[in-house]
């Protein structure tokens, strides 16, 4: 039963950044809870009024989304070539295939760590 359940999260392309997304909210919500804690703990001089703090942080999520952009679009056009020169199933073994000839899925999120079986 466990092994039928694990082949099912592992041919699931959504599931690895799910986990991801909850650990994300988890990690914003400890970062709350004891943000009070750790403002005592470090320095002043590490801190910066809100202006600064939202220009950092807009610098910071432009050049992000510049680069993940360039990425999805390169990969979807890459995408797109193989599948029409080949058949379409290649995409599917191409994002879900574990081994060492398939690191695309580590890069893509689907499958992080994962190298042999």
């Amino acid at each position: 039963m466990v092994r039928r359940i694990r082949l099912l999260l592992d041919d699931s392309a959504w599931f690895v950044p799910f986990l991801y997304g909850m650990g994300g909210i988890v990690l914003t919500a400890l970062t709350q809870v004891f943000g009070d804690f750790f403002r005592d703990l470090l320095p002043d001089f590490i801190y910066l009024d809100l202006d600064s703090a939202a220009s950092v942080l807009s610098s910071t999520f432009t050049s992000l989304m510049t680069m993940m952009t360039f990425s999805f679009s390169t990969i979807l056009v890459v995408l797109t070539t193989y599948s029409s020169q080949f058949s379409p199933r290649t995409i599917n073994n191409f994002l879900t295939k574990v081994g060492e000839n398939s690191p695309s899925s580590k890069r893509f999120g689907a499958k992080p760590g994962v190298g042999g079986r």
